[in-house]
């Protein structure tokens, strides 16, 4: 019987927790990076950027993959090694094109909760980062 958690993310049943833990230290790592990128006074361009990257990473990316994931195609129809290998980098690319050609209201109130918090760090602060 599988878990709620397999059963909602086909691609891990059948997986070590090990690979599980590594693909949720990357996207922690991946969140980190995006945080600090925007977080270290940045200026609303870059914080607006950063914004949209986040929510392409945690919305969107795992939309697709999901999507991607749950096809059942049959034989000629069904995704080859090269798709199956390659599918999270299409994934990464089509979230970043969708986040940038909507309007998410989600990604201006990010930009502008970073550009606020960046302000509220003193100078001292940030250069120590």
């Amino acid at each position: 019987m599988q878990t709620p958690t397999t059963s909602l993310m086909p691609g891990f049943a059948g997986r070590s927790d090990s690979f599980r833990m590594a693909q949720e230290t990357r996207s922690r790592d991946e969140f980190r990076s995006i945080l600090a990128r925007a977080g270290a006074g940045q200026d609303a361009d870059r914080a607006h950027e950063s914004a949209r990257d986040l929510v392409a990473i945690t919305f969107i990316q795992p939309v697709l993959r999901q999507i991607r994931e749950s096809s059942g195609a049959a034989a000629p129809f069904a995704p080859t090694q090269a798709e199956k290998q390659f599918g999270a980098l299409l994934d990464a690319k089509l979230a970043a094109q969708i986040v940038e050609s909507g309007r998410f209201s989600i990604v201006d109130r990010i930009a502008a909760d970073l550009t606020r918090a960046s302000r509220a760090v003193p100078e001292n602060a940030r250069a120590e980062r």
